[in-house]
């Protein structure tokens, strides 16, 4: 008898849920996608009551979110195989979905039953090979543990029994001298393109044998693949220097680098962080090796960069105003103030015409810091600068090609203008899916107490800015708009059935049926008696 799959569907999109039902007769494939959740939270619950096999879950949901629900998943040690459902503009948060250990995704503009049948059997498939490994292959379980350990690491947290988990799976790494090394796959659209969504599993797992492989022939060291763009190792020297840690690190990248472009054609950006000793610092170390590996977007592709390549950027000899000028431009950038951007960067162009330089090459470090201001305020916001500057660009290349102060100006004014556009678009179609998800859960809960509070919480903004901003998108206040909606339902009412006024006030949202008459007639200009007839 053929087994077959429990599938929860997550996603807070009624229609996406029935989409996705809807395409095909799931039974005939061995798939039962008959479970639904509207937020993790849901999810939680029926996953804890059913025995779900495969959860297929959006990121951006109320209450708790895509990211939120992988995690505890994680943190429960629960079985389940788990996809997430990816918007074009989502792909930084697909990352982190697949570091908190997501399986594998799917674009929503690609879901059609090939690719979501696709999906489907790959999970499925992955779940019969793991419950296989302790009996086939012990080796390949206490990997996977290894790999799960190593993940848990980075993302912090107590790890209970953690010196009795290293020593029973022979983990690769020691507490002393540890280093991260993170490895960014360049021209990635190249790949994609090559591989087509749904087989980048194979490119993945090409990449995570050429890596596996060189420290295999090496000293040692754990791996992780976080992505198939993003992939880290984990290294750690006893008892040497630090001289003799950072040659051993830069013999180890350059072998894999070497293997990447010999056998998979890739060139990879590669972070490595700081050493320290302990583990409960393979997190920060983490966190380091991928904001050097970030930087790629300065130095340019193809790169190493160690914590010393950055200190031309984080000069700390340049006048103390030249300081207060980058502060107060991040400050507008933070306030979203586009004015006080420019204004605040033509006082920084202004500060460096003022220095002591007799050669243009001697002001490359001051623009290097601003793009470094730049590059570090996107991060923080979890941008891709390539996906906001809509390029891979070598900044300190292009800086040098300019031959005046006054081109490099201009050149980085409209980067500036170009990343303020991106997020103020990005921020507009946000806010409007606010909008419409709240007048959505409007026409579905119209009968139940309805509150703006319980709103803004709903679409993750805060009473007031959602207040505003309904206002501003509807040219109505919400309270207006919910009034209308139980007006609207109550005169269908009155027409389709014979309930009594106060009846059809309790079905529409009202407890006093005094109060739904007074309201009713404002909006009507009639009684509800007499409107009924």
């Amino acid at each position: 008898m053929r087994t077959v799959y429990r599938v929860l569907i997550v996603d807070d999109e009624p229609l996406v849920r029935l989409a996705i039902k809807s395409l095909t007769n799931w039974e005939n494939y061995g798939f039962n996608l008959n479970y639904e959740a509207n937020n993790g939270k849901q999810a939680l619950k029926i996953i804890k009551e059913e025995a779900i096999d495969l959860v297929v879950t959006d990121l951006n949901m109320p209450i708790m979110d895509g990211l939120q629900l992988i995690q505890e998943l994680k943190r429960l040690e629960l079985p389940q195989r788990i996809a997430v459902l990816s918007a074009y503009d989502d792909y930084y948060l697909v990352r982190e979905a697949f570091r908190y250990g997501a399986d594998d995704y799917i674009l929503k503009p690609e879901m059609d039953v090939d690719n979501i049948l696709k999906l489907l059997q790959d999970l499925s498939n992955r779940m019969e090979d793991k419950s296989k490994l302790s009996d086939d292959d012990p080796a390949l379980t206490k990997k996977i543990l290894r790999e799960k350990l190593l993940r848990d690491l980075i993302i912090g947290g107590k790890i209970d029994d953690l010196d009795k988990k290293i020593k029973e799976l022979r983990f690769g790494i020691g507490k002393q001298n540890l280093v991260c090394c993170f490895f960014w796959v360049d021209d990635y659209h190249k790949i994609v393109n090559k591989y087509g969504q749904m087989d980048l599993g194979r490119f993945q797992t090409s990449v995570g044998h050429s890596i596996n492989q060189v420290l295999a022939e090496g000293k040692g060291g754990e791996y992780l693949s976080l992505s198939p763009q993003e992939y880290i190792i984990v290294l750690s020297f006893p008892d040497v220097g630090l001289n003799e840690v950072r040659k051993r690190v830069l013999e180890t990248v350059n072998t894999i680098k070497h293997s990447l472009k010999t056998y998979i054609n890739i060139t990879v950006s590669t972070g490595v962080s700081s050493v320290k000793t302990g583990y409960e610092h393979i997190g920060k170390l983490f966190a380091e090796s991928k904001q050097y590996a970030k930087l790629r977007f300065i130095f340019g592709k193809d790169r190493i960069v160690f914590p010393e390549d950055t200190a031309v950027l984080a000069r700390e000899n340049h006048p103390p105003s030249f300081l207060k000028n980058k502060e107060q431009f991040l400050l507008a950038l933070k306030e979203n103030d586009p004015r006080r951007v420019f204004m605040e960067l033509e006082a920084i162009f202004d500060k460096i015409r003022s220095f002591d330089v007799l050669k243009i090459e001697e002001t490359y470090p001051y623009y290097m810091e601003i793009l470094f201001l730049i590059i570090n305020f996107l991060n923080e916001l979890g941008e891709e600068s390539n996906e906001v500057f809509e390029r891979e660009t070598d900044f300190y290349t292009t800086i040098s090609r300019f031959e005046t102060v006054f081109e490099i100006n201009n050149w980085i004014k409209n980067l500036v203008g170009a990343m303020l556009h991106y997020l103020q678009e990005k921020a507009s179609i946000r806010l409007h899916r606010a909008v419409v998800r709240a007048c959505q859960f409007v026409k579905d809960n119209y009968q139940e107490e309805i509150t703006l509070p319980m709103i803004g919480e709903f679409v993750g903004l805060s009473e007031s800015h959602f207040s505003r901003l309904f206002a501003k998108e509807m040219g109505e206040n919400f309270i207006d708009y919910l009034t209308k909606i139980r007006i609207t339902k109550a005169k269908e009412l009155f027409v389709t059935t014979n309930l009594k006024v106060y009846e059809i006030a309790e079905k529409v949202g009202y407890t006093s049926a005094e109060h739904f008459s007074r309201i009713f007639k404002r909006y009507t200009g009639e009684s509800p008696s007499n409107y009924k007839g």
